[in-house]
């Protein structure tokens, strides 16, 4: 039998399906928008949602168990290519509140608010920040080699999209891996918390 390669072009979001009874291919959205907690994540892997207690005593090694396996879910098992392709990180921030109330931030890019030492802070997500494509994030010369860099994040993400989602619905989580230990509560578990808002799919 021969065997003829096919290239195919697919958007963004998109994966090629092979369907063995037809004998057709299909471009289809791969679904991470159901992912929208850690458990939910595990059913799409196909995995045990328990925690194993030693990890579940650490609040910061907690919240990065739980977001490699949310990673893993909503990547589908993609192979990263730090030199052919590009790499979003899911962006979060926090900011005091009385900054984020004059800068007049959208409710949807609200995630919560917090206490700490007497302030409340906001934490904001739904954002994306891009990584390198092609090995440089940015190249400046002045007569000779001045400056590059490729910009290096945590938790990659196949694309904006998911990088966005990702930011959307685990920002609390990716704070919790970022601070938890110093700090000593996790936001994820609604710790310090004291106003949660919607999030609008």
């Amino acid at each position: 039998m021969a065997i003829e390669i096919i290239k195919v072009e697919v958007p963004e979001g998109c994966t090629v399906k092979y369907e063995s009874a037809t004998k057709t291919i299909k471009i289809v959205r791969e679904d991470y928008t159901i992912i929208k907690d850690f458990e939910t994540a595990c059913q799409v892997l196909g995995i045990s949602n328990v925690i194993p207690n030693e990890i579940q005593a650490n609040k910061q090694l907690c919240a990065m168990y739980k977001i490699q396996i949310i990673l893993k879910a909503v990547n589908r098992g993609h192979t990263f290519n730090l030199i052919s392709r590009e790499v979003w990180y899911p962006y979060v921030r926090f900011i005091d509140k009385s900054d984020v109330d004059r800068r007049i931030y959208s409710d949807e890019s609200r995630v919560l608010d917090f206490n700490y030492e007497d302030r409340t802070f906001t934490l904001v997500g739904g954002d994306a920040s891009s990584g390198s494509a092609g090995g440089l994030g940015c190249f400046y010369s002045a007569g000779s080699v001045g400056y590059s860099s490729a910009n290096i994040d945590f938790f990659a993400c196949h694309s904006k999209q998911i990088a966005h989602h990702v930011s959307k619905y685990f920002a609390a989580l990716i704070f919790d891996c970022c601070f938890s230990r110093e700090l000593g509560f996790s936001l994820s578990n609604g710790e310090m918390v004291t106003k949660n808002y919607p999030i609008n799919d």
